[in-house]
């Protein structure tokens, strides 16, 4: 897993990005822990926010978890991710180094 932390706006978040041939799957089956260990993490690095991306090789797709309402609309606006619940899906594999600009750039423009 690779993080990168960030500041977005005045709140403290942290992107963590993990590659994988089947995030799809991975999800279904750990989709609790993963929510789990992602509050875990805020909490212990005294986080507003945080999401991880998941890249999946196999379906040329990105898949977003977050439980947070504002970094769940800021994903929403400045990606066009879908969102049902907590985890999105966006079409085509987008990378950190791009997230990164566009989430300030959104933030900015607010």
């Amino acid at each position: 897993m690779i993080r990168r932390g960030l500041k977005l706006a005045v709140k403290k978040s942290e992107l963590l990005k993990i590659e994988i041939l089947d995030a799809k799957g991975l999800l279904l089956e750990r989709q609790a822990e993963i929510f789990e260990q992602l509050n875990c993490f805020r909490e212990k690095n005294y986080l507003d926010y945080v999401f991880l991306n998941l890249l999946s090789i196999s379906e040329n797709r990105n898949y977003f978890v977050t439980s947070g309402d504002w970094m769940r609309n800021l994903l929403e606006s400045a990606l066009d991710v879908e969102f049902d619940g907590n985890i999105g899906v966006k079409d085509g594999l987008t990378l950190r180094k791009q997230i990164v600009p566009i989430l300030k750039r959104e933030l900015e423009e607010r």
